[in-house]
């Protein structure tokens, strides 16, 4: 082939083979955007939008290549300007795609060359087959499950025997919606059960304007200033009172109604007695031109709202829902960004303005007694400061394979929440290492992100869809039945998730707790010094170890977000040993066996071959020692890949890890029943000894009464 008889087919291929994968995506791109114009139009207008976009930067791309001389115009047009277009709107996945479908182009164009040498089309066959194959393996294959995760079993504590909170409780129960009564979405129009006046919201939505607020405006028929009250009720049979649960749905395409998916979670609760209103806020969600920023306030505003109708319908004369609802035993939960939205509602119901903006007045002052989140985000930071619940308890849900909202985000709200009224509280953080973002919503699907950038989500060691939904509805309803039902025999639950055997779908659960009858030693947040801790008179010693320093634990995203706790490290290659020194009043603190209990959390960042050995010494000498293992091991580091391909991982620079540690609560009585004539009043050091090699995280040491 000489340089006259250029190889045009193949250039034509690959120009070909690029523009079919680009407007592929920028089809799907357009069905993805949901306009609620119909299928047709939602197709048309992504083709037309990247087409132009990609006309001009493809051009501008395609002059400076032609001025190179590099490749012919049309290739280099049709290559750039895709990929440029669709990696800038934030699918990077669709430029390896782009490049795949061009080589097979260009293979299709050389076989088809008629002037080309046998074994350049010989070549250019196996060139094609080898970019084929691994990029239909990369879109149709679930993934890689990777190594087994070994699930450690609880020994010498016997099983928890209670209801199952995951089956189908015993109360029957009627479902209605109410809304404006007008609209968009038929269920909350003319037919609804009862009409609600909508709320201004308009000081708390700046960004309910331009294109973006007028398309929202024209799509849904209101705007900013009369957001519409609209919710799906599932009302247990009875005359009440029943506690109150509002559903925060999380950030979905607007047109993709989202709080349908929580009916499973609505139905369970409702047969548990508890009535549960799922809660429409999509109006809030990412519309066809731009995703709100700054809205996590205004969904938390219009749950207090909604707890503002029912107080006013619980106390109306006359009205269906009189006296029907505990007012003073209301729990949020939610999804997402509404998991975020749950909690701030839960810290805005008691203070006076809003922390962003003092112009808008809130006290509330609701009896909102819990919280619980699934997979939240951690947007709102008012002057860059977090909010803080007080006096709320606090169950956070945060699956391990999560595409979406990767890190643990909810580790900080759990870290920031406090119990100050004397009143029992708890808060527990529990990780699921195989469940995701989407599934615990029935109606987003088993992508947390959209496609093409869904494509590539490593799926093979998720749960199933219904297995991880079942998990939600053993934690939620064990928690609500714990804080709003005062049934305390299900908190154990709430710290380790090996005493219910059978009651959720197997996986590895890491729990963080805590509760209001903790008694800190040691949470060595009061300074830098290693050798001081929380308790005043007492001290900490370290002997033999490698490494004794405090440090803030961080999320594993790409920013290293600190957790909001600082833990203490301790790293050994040979016999060490780590203690507190405690003072002679320290023994007034503790609660004689069986109730009372020495609590702590531990984690490592090695795989956890360690089994410290836990010791007690009182004033007089008398030592009692237990393996850790006794009680469960500790929880070794779980790997995750987000993606098919490990180098996607490997893009953002993440850690594959969270830093997790697990609670324990180990009792008196197994200390004194090793140790007869152990005087837990005179106690004077608590020591972990340690063998072998290792790096320990310990933090949150003290003297408790849990449950």
């Amino acid at each position: 082939m000489t340089s006259d008889a250029r190889p045009v087919r193949m250039w034509r291929g690959a120009s070909i083979g690029a523009l079919l994968v680009g407007a592929g995506l920028a089809v799907l791109l357009g069905l993805s955007l949901d306009t609620g114009l119909g299928f047709l139009v939602d197709a048309l207008l992504g083709l037309l939008c990247v087409a132009l976009a990609s006309a001009l930067l493809g051009g501008a791309v395609a002059l400076l290549w032609r001025w190179a001389r590099a490749l012919p115009l049309l290739v280099a047009l049709a290559v750039t300007g895709p990929a440029l277009t669709l990696a800038l709107l934030d699918t990077v996945v669709a430029v390896p795609l782009i490049l795949a479908g061009a080589l097979l182009g260009a293979t299709v164009g050389l076989l088809s060359e008629r002037r080309a040498p046998r074994w350049a089309r010989l070549l250019a066959l196996v060139g094609g087959l080898a970019v084929l194959t691994p990029t239909v393996l990369l879109l149709a294959g679930p993934g890689t499950r990777g190594p087994p995760v070994p699930v450690t079993p609880l020994p010498d504590i016997q099983p928890l025997a209670l209801p199952h909170p995951g089956q189908r409780g015993p109360l029957s129960f009627q479902s209605l919606f109410y809304g404006s009564g007008s609209g968009r979405r038929p269920e909350y129009g003319a037919a609804v059960a009862l009409k609600t006046a909508p709320v201004d919201a308009s000081a708390l939505l700046p960004e309910w304007s331009g294109a973006d607020g007028d398309a929202r405006t024209w799509y849904w028929g209101f705007d900013a200033s009369a957001l519409p009250l609209n919710a799906h009720v599932f009302l247990p049979e009875g005359a009440g009172p029943f506690p109150l649960v509002l559903v925060a749905h999380g950030n979905r395409y607007m047109t993709d109604f989202s709080e349908p998916g929580y009916a499973y979670l609505g139905e369970h609760l409702a047969s548990h007695g508890f009535l549960t209103v799922l809660v429409d806020e999509n109006f809030l969600n990412e519309s066809f031109f731009a995703d709100f920023q700054e809205e996590i306030p205004a969904r938390a505003w219009l749950l207090l709202q909604h707890l503002r109708q029912w107080k006013s319908w619980n106390e109306l004369p006359g009205h269906p829902f009189q006296g029907r609802v505990d007012l003073e035993r209301i729990a949020l939960v939610g999804h997402s960004r509404g998991g975020e939205a749950v909690a701030l509602a839960a810290a805005l119901n008691r203070l006076p303005h809003l922390p962003s903006d003092a112009r808008v007045p809130l006290a509330f002052g609701f009896g909102i007694q819990a919280v619980a989140a699934l997979a939240p985000t951690e947007l709102y930071r008012p002057s860059a400061r977090s909010v803080t619940m007080e006096d709320v308890s606090y169950l956070v849900v945060q699956g391990g394979h999560d595409a979406d909202i990767s890190a643990f985000a909810g580790l900080r709200a759990y870290a920031r929440t406090r119990f100050t009224d004397g009143r029992y509280r708890l808060k527990s953080a529990v990780y699921a290492f195989r469940a995701n973002h989407s599934q615990f919503n029935s109606g987003w699907g088993a992508l947390d992100r959209y496609p093409p950038e869904g494509w590539v989500e490593n799926r093979a060691p998720r749960l199933d869809a219904e297995a991880q939904r079942q998990a939600a509805r053993v934690y939620v309803t064990a928690f609500l039945h714990a804080t709003l039902g005062e049934r305390r025999e299900y908190v154990p639950l709430l710290r380790d998730a090996r005493l219910a055997p059978g009651w959720l779908p197997e996986d590895v659960y890491v729990t963080r707790f805590e509760d209001s009858t903790l008694r800190p030693i040691a949470t060595f947040e009061e300074d830098v010094r290693a050798d001081t801790v929380t308790l005043p008179g007492a001290s900490a010693l370290g002997q033999e170890l490698t490494t004794w320093r405090e440090e803030p634990l961080t999320l594993r995203d790409t920013r290293r977000t600190p957790q909001g706790t600082t833990a203490v490290v301790l790293g050994w290659n040979h016999p060490a040993s780590y203690e507190l020194l405690l003072p002679p009043s320290a023994g007034a603190l503790l609660t004689p066996a069986p109730s009372g209990r020495l609590c702590l959390s531990l984690g490592t960042r090695t795989p956890a071959s360690v089994d410290p050995i836990v010791e007690l010494v009182d004033a007089l000498g008398h030592t009692a020692a237990l393996p850790l293992s006794r009680f469960g091991a500790l929880p070794s580091p779980l790997p995750t890949r987000l993606s098919k391909a490990e180098w996607l991982d490997d893009f953002g620079a993440a850690p594959r890890a969270e830093q997790l540690l697990q609670s324990y609560a180990l009792p008196w009585s197994a200390f004194t029943a090793r140790t007869p004539e152990l005087e837990l009043s005179r106690l004077s050091r608590i020591r972990l000894r340690l063998d072998g090699d290792g790096t320990l995280l310990l933090d949150d040491v003290g003297f408790c009464t849990s449950p």
